[in-house]
C-alpha cells in the first residue's frame, strides 16, 4: 500500500494524473486518428482490425484491450490479462508492457511490483519493426517512473535517466519531460537547465500538455533559454505553449494562462529586478555584460550538444541513409502514396508570402499554413523512398524533417540518388511556399512538400558552412575519408562521428563521392 502511494504521489507531482496525455483515446478516438496518419477511411481501418485473427499475437493485444476497455464486450480485467499474456508469450512487447500495467494497479492481477517490472523489462529489451505503440518505448518510461519513485526496486535517479533516455531515443515524449525535470533538478545527471529546456521542449512538441506547461515557465524565467532575461518573445511564447495545453484540454493551463495573462505589466518590474542583482556587485569586480545584457551564454555547438531532437531526427536519418545505401543499384519497386488529410493551395511567389519559422507552426497538428513561406537550411544528406527526405534547420536553430513529393526522377535508381545528393546537399537552403506540418505515420512531425514547384533552392552557402554546427568560414577541411562532411573544427568533426553516427554512414557516403 505504500508503494502504490508513493506512486500515486509521483504521479500527481510529475502531472500525469491532470495530463490529457495519459488519457486513453476511446476506440473512435483512437481510429480516427491512426486514419489521420496513415490517410486510410475508417472502413479499411476496421477491415485490417478484423484481419488481425489472423495474426494471433497480435489478435490477443486486440481482445486484451477490449475487455480492458468493456469495449464491444463487458469490461474484464481478468480476461485482458489473460489475452495479454498470451500475446506476450507469443513475444509481442505490446502485450508485455500492458500485462506490466495491470500488475503494477493490480487489475485482474494481485498488484506485484516484482512481477510489473519482469515484464516491463522483457518488453523494453524486445525488438521491433514499428516502434509508435509497440508498448517497447512505453515500458522502458514505466522502468524509468519505477527508478525515480524507488517502486519495487531500490530508488537510482541516474538509473531512470538511462533509462528515460532510452525511451526518447524511440521518441517517446513523456520520458523526454520527466528527463527534463532531472536536469533541472541535478537529479542522476549533471544540473543542465539547458538540457532541461530542450527536453521540455522535444516533449511539448511530441504533445506532452505537463512539458508545455514546463517549457512556458522556462521562458517566463528565461531558464535554459539563449536570453537569460524574460524578454516580450519570451513570454509570447510562454503563453504559446500554455494556450496549446489549454486547447488539449489541459486544467492546470488554464489556471496558469489566467495567472499569466497580466505579466506584461508587470515585465518592467522583472526586469528592473533582474538588473536590480548586478548593482550590488564590488566596484572593483568586472561586470559580467553577458549576464547583464543577456549574451548568449554557449557557442552555436554547445547548445546542439543539449538538443534532443537533432540528435535523434540525424541518427534515425542516418540508420535509414546505410540501409538505403546497402541496396543502391538494386532494383526498386515504386511504392503506393498515400494521400494526406490536406492539401496546399497552388503556390503564388509573386503574392508576397509571409515570412514563418517552424516555431509559428504548431507542433502538434496537422495543418497547412498557406500565404506563407519558410526558408530552412539542409543539414543531413538525402535519400530517395516514396519521396526525397533529408533533415533541415530554421534561422532560429529549430530542426525538423522534410519529404519532397513528386520530384523529377527517372525508372533508373543509380542515376537519380547522385542527383539528389547533389541538389539536396547539407547547406542548401531551402525556401517552402505554403508549407504543410503533417503529423506522419510514425507520429512525428514532417515539413511535406507536395512538389518542386513549392521550393526556390539556393547553393550558395554550400561550402562555407561547417554541417554539424553551421558556423560560416572561407575554408572548411572535409572528413579525410568520405571527402563529403565539412567541419569548423576538430571538435565538430568529434561530435559528428561519435554522436550523429558520422561512423556508420563515411563508408557510404565516399561511395557517392566519386559519383558526384
Amino acid at each position: 500500500m505504500i508503494l502504490f502511494l508513493l506512486f500515486f504521489i509521483g504521479e500527481t507531482l510529475r502531472g500525469e494524473k491532470n495530463n490529457p496525455a495519459f488519457a486513453p483515446l476511446t476506440p473512435e478516438e483512437d481510429a480516427k486518428k491512426v486514419c489521420n496518419q496513415l490517410g486510410i477511411s475508417e472502413k479499411q481501418f476496421y477491415d485490417l482490425q478484423k484481419n488481425a485473427k489472423n495474426f494471433p499475437k497480435f489478435d490477443f493485444v486486440l481482445k486484451g484491450h477490449q475487455y480492458r476497455d468493456g469495449f464491444v464486450v463487458p469490461q474484464n480485467f481478468k480476461k485482458a490479462a489473460e489475452f495479454y499474456e498470451k500475446a506476450a508469450n507469443l513475444g509481442n512487447p505490446e502485450g508485455m508492457f500492458n500485462l506490466g500495467l495491470l500488475y503494477k494497479e493490480g487489475k485482474g492481477v494481485k498488484r506485484d511490483y516484482g512481477e510489473s517490472m519482469k515484464w516491463f523489462l522483457k518488453a523494453a529489451n524486445s525488438k521491433t519493426l514499428i516502434m509508435r505503440g509497440s508498448g517497447i518505448a512505453e515500458a522502458q518510461h514505466s522502468i524509468g517512473l519505477y527508478y525515480v519513485e524507488g517502486v519495487g526496486v531500490e530508488q537510482d535517479y541516474r538509473k531512470a535517466a538511462k533509462w528515460y533516455e532510452k525511451a526518447v531515443a524511440n521518441n517517446f515524449g513523456p520520458s523526454a519531460n520527466n528527463l527534463g525535470m532531472l536536469y533541472l533538478n541535478g537529479l542522476g545527471v549533471e544540473k543542465s537547465a539547458v538540457k532541461a529546456f530542450n527536453y521540455f521542449k522535444f516533449s511539448a512538441e511530441s504533445g506532452d500538455t505537463t512539458a508545455m506547461i514546463n517549457l512556458a515557465d522556462c521562458y517566463f524565467d528565461a531558464v535554459g533559454t539563449v536570453l537569460n532575461i524574460p524578454t516580450q518573445e519570451y513570454i509570447n511564447e510562454g503563453k504559446k505553449w500554455l494556450r496549446r495545453a489549454v486547447e488539449k484540454g489541459d486544467v492546470r493551463a488554464v489556471a496558469e494562462l489566467q495567472k499569466r495573462e497580466n505579466m506584461n505589466s508587470s515585465l518592467h518590474n522583472v526586469l528592473s529586478k533582474k538588473f536590480s542583482e548586478f548593482f550590488l556587485i564590488e566596484e572593483n569586480d568586472p561586470l559580467n555584460y553577458e549576464q547583464i545584457l543577456g549574451y548568449p551564454a554557449s557557442s552555436p555547438l554547445e547548445r546542439i550538444k543539449s538538443d534532443p531532437k537533432r540528435k535523434l531526427l540525424l541518427i534515425q536519418h542516418r540508420e535509414l541513409f546505410i540501409k538505403f545505401s546497402q541496396t543502391y543499384g538494386l532494383p526498386t519497386f515504386a511504392e503506393a502514396i498515400l494521400q494526406p488529410p490536406c492539401t496546399p493551395n497552388p503556390p503564388n511567389w509573386n503574392s508576397s508570402p509571409k515570412e514563418i519559422t517552424l516555431k509559428d507552426m504548431d507542433p502538434t497538428k496537422d495543418k497547412v499554413y498557406n500565404g506563407c513561406f519558410i526558408k530552412v537550411r539542409i543539414i543531413d544528406w538525402p535519400l530517395i523512398a516514396d519521396s526525397i527526405q533529408t533533415k533541415i534547420e530554421d534561422l532560429n536553430g529549430d530542426v525538423n524533417r522534410l519529404a519532397i513529393y513528386k520530384w523529377p526522377e527517372t525508372d533508373i535508381q543509380k542515376y537519380n540518388v547522385p542527383e539528389a545528393m547533389k541538389i539536396f546537399r547539407p547547406n542548401i537552403i531551402v525556401s517552402i511556399i505554403n508549407p504543410y506540418h503533417r503529423i506522419s505515420m510514425d507520429g512525428q512531425s514532417t515539413i511535406r512538400v507536395e512538389g518542386p514547384e513549392f521550393v526556390k533552392l539556393n547553393t550558395s552557402m554550400i561550402n562555407k558552412l561547417c554541417h554539424v554546427c553551421g558556423k560560416e568560414a572561407k575554408s572548411l577541411p572535409s572528413c579525410s575519408n568520405c571527402k563529403m562532411a565539412l567541419y569548423c573544427s576538430k571538435e565538430c568533426q568529434k561530435h559528428d562521428w561519435t554522436e550523429f553516427n558520422h561512423k556508420g554512414i563515411c563508408k557510404h557516403l565516399k561511395m557517392f563521392s566519386s559519383l558526384m
